[in-house]
Order: C-alpha cells, then structure tokens, then sequence
C-alpha cells in the first residue's frame, strides 16, 4: 500500500494490485474493506466533534475547533465567542485535543518518549498515539490482505486446472474406446479381418 489516500477518520483508500480495484483501511484497527466505510468514517467524526467541543467549552475564550466547509475548506469556530475564522488560530482543538500550530496535519510523525525512550508516532489531526507505525502497519495489511487474494486465486485456478485435467482424461478415454470400437469400458485389442 505505498499509493493511499486519506478519506476521512482513520481510513484511507488504496488500489489493490492484482484487481485494480480500490479497497479500504482503517490504519488504527487494522480493518479492510471492499465499501466504501461512509458510515465507519461518519461515527468517527461525530464522536471526533463531540469530544472536541466538550473540550472546547471547557477551555475557555481561547480554544477554537477545526471545521471544514461543503467545498472542504477548512476553517475555525470558537463556541464560547460564537465566532468563526478562515486564519488558523494559536490553539485549535482538530478531533478532540488541544493542537499546537507546528504539528503537520494529518500525518503520522516519530517522537521519543522522554522516560523510555522509546519512538513512538503521533498523528496531530487524530490527536492519536501509537507506538507502532498507523499507515505502515495498514500498508502490511493491505500486503497481506494482497497475498491472501493472490494464495485464493492460485487455489481456485489449481482447482481449476485439476478439474479441466480430470475432464481431459475422461474425453480422451471414451474418445479412445470410440476410434477402437470398444465402448464397454473395456480396452482390448481388436485385430481387423480381411
């Protein structure tokens, strides 16, 4: 799954190799999909927005959510002001946490954690921590969700073949016991009389 795209939530969309179909990932769940996850996406958001304007109200003056118009254009609404802003404010709550101005939107980015030091990844759009990797474990997914098509497609043509095999054989006996005039199922050898 090196090509994906982000579709909304935890889901992204990719192309499976051998159909040229595309299929769907949740990169937090591990979950795929041939549909389209409208609902899966929709639930998360909801209950993206909720937390978040729980936290913004609690906030303060300060805090502003990150909403995105019909046409997609993200943009800013401070519930405790009811004010709304196209310039991206200091502080802006995108899916239920306080984000800072410098976090990349959207992507998974490697951090140490002080006391263990350990790396582990952090999404600011999610405002979601994983110890592993979101999008490289979806795109191990996405492979062995691949590799499970391709071993299903190799079992049904090998299938396939043995049955074809099977009907050969069978059509090249009783062609056999035709062009030698035997047709009880017997193969014995006739001598011509002349």
């Amino acid at each position: 799954m090196s090509n994906y795209k982000k579709i909304g939530g935890n889901w992204v969309e990719t192309i499976d190799p051998n159909s040229g179909k595309p299929y769907y990932a949740n990169v937090v769940t591990k979950e795929t999909t041939w549909e389209y996850p409208a609902a899966q996406i929709a639930a998360e958001k909801k209950k993206e927005d909720a937390k978040a304007s729980a936290q913004a109200a609690s906030a303060g003056d300060d805090v502003w959510l990150e909403r995105q118009d019909p046409q997609g254009r993200l943009y800013y609404f401070n519930p405790a002001l009811k004010k709304t802003s196209w310039h991206r404010p200091e502080k802006v709550i995108s899916s239920g946490a306080l984000q800072s101005s410098e976090d990349r939107k959207g992507e998974w980015v490697p951090r140490t954690d002080p006391r263990s030091g350990k790396v582990y990844y952090y999404n600011a759009a999610l405002r979601q921590t994983s110890w592993v990797n979101p999008e490289e474990e979806a795109a191990k997914a996405a492979e062995l969700a691949n590799q499970g098509a391709v071993k299903r497609l190799s079992m049904k043509v090998a299938a396939n073949a043995e049955d074809a095999t099977k009907r050969l054989s069978a059509g090249l006996k009783r062609m056999s016991q035709v062009l030698t005039g035997n047709t009880s199922g017997n193969m014995t050898r006739h001598s011509a009389r002349y």
